[in-house]
């Protein structure tokens, strides 16, 4: 159907009530598409197009309509449904200005984070600026400062707040003296009204032995405690949200464990370990392991075994801490891994040969061009891990980021860290301010 003339004149006198100068020039956008009386535009965050922007609508130079965007996505914006359908004949040939916000250049971006910062910045969980190559020092853009009453990473514009109470942290969120949070977890009421990237993260928690301890020989004590890891009820483990299961030290995607839960196989091989410990000391490498601790405490008191949390590696009789994993290198949790045993292992012992194995066949991956036989190699190095040593991944978490809604430029770098850098914010006009010249 036609636009009626005395609709697009009644539109017009509304937008001259508004006024006649905008604080930012509108912008033109495509049509990629009209649908159920929606217009599709081919610009989105980037352009600074904000939920409420109004547009005109044209064709050639006539003005069709004017209407406001509901939508607004990386790359993409819809409109709200139009007051009047437009004529088939001209969809195609159809273009819109649409009103921009302002950018606040000088904003400093505050974050908080319930994540240990250095977590954050040497695990490769955000994209910083690039390390000068002749000193190897952080650039003078990314810098972390420990000394205040808050830890604080600063990089660039964005400064992001180390918490120790998530309340508090959550309370000057919603309050707005933070623009954004990073956590492992995320409340409902932020998930649907803010922008928010989930990605996992690039660490695994892994369960490993003190191989120079006797009653970790032939990989029977780690072994009957990964009977019992219910990864069913995986929230027993980790204060997080969406933490995944992760049965292989190379492959995310591997479906199956190596050793099914059974609770009643766990407490038989128990029963068989060197020893049968009535006593172990466990070392928890990074504080948010600490539950998982709890858990495996829980699991081997029903064997009347006694676990104490010990401040260093070298009481401990097993130690639970985060792998790095990156989905784009193999190499890098079994070379961490390898280096970690190293230091426990015992002359002449097999779990001291199980490890020079592995180390023999990392090499042998590394130098074959052949990616079949690479997967090969990381398969006898995965089961030489889990079978003959008794080393398990357990789970991965998901980290999330989600910040008010007019800060913009969230996104995922190239290699899924996440990319804080093009963080900015916007100044949505008031009802007063010209909206479309």
């Amino acid at each position: 159907m036609r636009i009626k003339r005395k609709t697009i004149t009644a539109i017009i006198a509304c937008s001259l009530l508004w006024g006649t100068t905008a604080t930012t020039e509108p912008v033109r956008v495509g049509v990629l598409q009209y649908k159920l009386n929606r217009l599709y535009f081919d610009e989105g965050e980037e352009k600074n197009i904000f939920i409420g922007s109004r547009f005109t609508l044209y064709h050639s130079t006539d003005s069709l309509l004017s209407g406001l965007v509901e939508t607004v996505l990386p790359g993409l914006s819809i409109s709200r449904p139009l007051s009047d359908s437009l004529s088939t004949d001209i969809a195609d040939s159809i273009y819109a200005i649409v009103q921009v916000a302002d950018e606040d250049s000088g904003a400093v971006i505050n974050l908080g984070t319930d994540i240990p910062l250095d977590r954050l910045l040497h695990w490769g969980v955000i994209l910083t600026p690039a390390h000068p190559a002749d000193t190897g020092s952080i650039d003078t853009t990314c810098q972390l400062d420990t000394t205040a009453e808050q830890d604080v990473l600063t990089i660039g514009s964005q400064r992001i707040i180390g918490y120790q109470n998530r309340v508090e942290m959550l309370h000057d969120f919603d309050s707005r003296r933070l623009d954004g949070l990073l956590s492992y977890r995320i409340e409902s009421r932020h998930a649907t009204d803010r922008p928010a990237i989930a990605r996992l993260a690039p660490f695994m928690c892994v369960l490993m032995p003190n191989l120079s301890r006797d009653v970790n020989r032939a990989a029977t004590l780690t072994t009957s405690i990964y009977y019992r890891f219910d990864d069913a009820r995986i929230a027993l483990h980790f204060d997080g949200d969406r933490v995944i299961p992760l049965y292989s030290f190379t492959d995310p995607e591997k479906p199956d464990r190596s050793y099914p839960f059974d609770p009643s196989k766990g407490r038989s091989l128990f029963r068989r370990a060197p020893g049968r410990p009535g006593r172990l000391n466990i070392y928890v490498a990074q504080p948010e392991l600490e539950r998982a601790a709890a858990y495996l405490s829980d699991v081997l008191s029903r064997d009347r075994c006694r676990v104490r949390l010990v401040g260093t590696r070298g009481e401990a009789d097993l130690f639970l801490e985060f792998v790095p994993f990156d989905t784009n290198d193999e190499s890098a949790a079994i070379e961490y891994i390898l280096d970690t045993l190293s230091l426990d292992t015992v002359s002449g012992s097999s779990a001291t040969q199980a490890v020079q194995s592995a180390r023999t066949q990392l090499h042998w991956s590394r130098s074959d061009p052949d990616t079949s036989r690479q997967a090969y190699y990381w398969q006898l190095i995965d089961r030489r891990l889990l079978y003959d040593i008794g080393i398990f991944p357990l789970f991965r978490p998901t980290i999330f980021v989600v910040t008010d809604d007019l800060i913009k430029g969230l996104r995922s770098g190239p290699d899924g860290r996440l990319d804080l850098c093009g963080l900015r914010k916007i100044i949505i006009p008031s009802r007063s301010e010209v909206i479309i010249r």
